[in-house]
C-alpha cells in the first residue's frame, strides 16, 4: 500500500478521477480556484473535512489563565450547538520565581505558572462543523482575553 503525505485528506483526494492524486491535480480542478499557496490548499482540504480554526496573527506568549479563560468562553458559547473546542497549543515553558528577600543562588525558585509560545499563523483552537458567522462571533468574544490579534480560518 502506498503511503500518502497527508493521510487525513485521502477522502478528498479520492474524489479526483485520476488515480495519481496529488496537490497539482487538485489545483487543476476547481477545488481551490487557482490558488498556488500550499497552506491555502491544506486549510481548504481540512475545511472540506469540516474543521474550522482560530489562529494567531503574530507571535505571542500565552499564560495558562489566558488559555483557560478562552476555553471557558468558547465552551459556554458552543454549548447550544453541542460542539466542544479543542486547544491545539501546549504549555512549553514553566515559569519560576524566587521570593523577594532571597539572595543569589540556592536554586531556581517556586513554580508560578505555565506559558505557551505561539508563533505567527499557528492554530490555537479547533472546532467541528461551525458556520463562518458563529466563528466570527467567537473571535469577537475571545480577542480581548488574548495579548495578540486572532483570526478565523
Amino acid at each position: 500500500m502506498k503511503k500518502t503525505l497527508y493521510p487525513q485528506f485521502t477522502p478528498v483526494l479520492s474524489k479526483i478521477p485520476n488515480k495519481k492524486a496529488s496537490v497539482s491535480a487538485l489545483l487543476e480542478k476547481d477545488l481551490f480556484a487557482g490558488s498556488t499557496n500550499s497552506s491555502v490548499i491544506l486549510s481548504t482540504l481540512h475545511r472540506q473535512n469540516q474543521y474550522t480554526y482560530i489562529s494567531s496573527y503574530e507571535n505571542a506568549i500565552l499564560t495558562k489563565n489566558q488559555i483557560e479563560s478562552c476555553k471557558k468562553i468558547l465552551n459556554r458559547s458552543l454549548k447550544k450547538y453541542k460542539i466542544k473546542s479543542i486547544v491545539l497549543i501546549q504549555y512549553t515553558i514553566i515559569e519560576t520565581k524566587k521570593s523577594i528577600g532571597s539572595r543569589m543562588g540556592k536554586g531556581k525558585g517556586k513554580v508560578t505558572g505555565k506559558v505557551a509560545l505561539v508563533k505567527k499563523n499557528e492554530k490555537i483552537f479547533q472546532f467541528k462543523k461551525l458556520s463562518s458567522e458563529v466563528l466570527k462571533g467567537l473571535v469577537l468574544k475571545i480577542r480581548h482575553k488574548l495579548p495578540m490579534s486572532v483570526f478565523s480560518e
